[in-house]
């Protein structure tokens, strides 16, 4: 048994290093790290931990779902952004975070959320959620007659935030990539 332990002490380091580089190399982990309640390997500001996921977008028309072309400029966008965005607004008048074309990153207050607190939603949660989002839900539709294909998405989901409340508590929000012109 003692030698057994003495070997695992000895590769703690390397295993440390292996799940460490996994991370970073490969981006469909990037919502599955979570450091100190924040999930995500996205630069930026970072307050959200792990979501759940609605891939809304199976059973929904093409007319109705946001191109992935315009929800990649959103991700584009944020890459020189870090700020926090504040979450004042419950699930029936849900705030518009970030819009291009036809694509939108929204979120409001989840169910359960303490009145009175504001939850804040990084720059980082949101090329997180949009990429995964992409990456994992996108829809293909065919277009035109020049034999393209336009990638669709529509996902929702529900995650804890840093809160202005006592030791930024998190706090539920919802979150969607709609289409920003319905």
């Amino acid at each position: 048994m003692q030698l057994n332990n003495a070997l695992l002490i000895t590769l703690l380091p390397a295993l440390s290093e292996a799940v460490g580089f996994l991370q970073k190399s490969d981006p469909s982990m990037a919502s599955l790290a979570q450091v100190d309640d924040h999930a995500g390997n996205a630069s930026g500001a970072n307050n959200c931990g792990l979501t759940s996921w609605d891939d809304y977008g199976k059973s929904t028309p093409s007319s109705q779902l946001p191109l992935v072309a315009d929800c990649q400029k959103i991700i584009d966008q944020e890459a020189v952004l870090d700020f926090s965005n504040p979450i004042t607004h419950g699930k029936s008048d849900p705030q518009i975070l970030y819009a291009h074309g036809t694509c939108a990153f929204a979120a409001a207050l989840g169910d359960g959320a303490p009145s009175g607190l504001t939850a804040y939603v990084g720059n980082a949660d949101v090329k997180d959620l949009v990429g995964d989002s992409i990456k994992n839900y996108s829809h293909d539709r065919w277009v035109g007659t020049q034999g393209g294909y336009t990638m669709l998405v529509g996902t929702d989901g529900g995650v804890q935030c840093d809160s202005n409340g006592p030791g930024h508590v998190q706090i539920p929000v919802v979150w969607w990539v709609q289409r920003s012109d319905l």
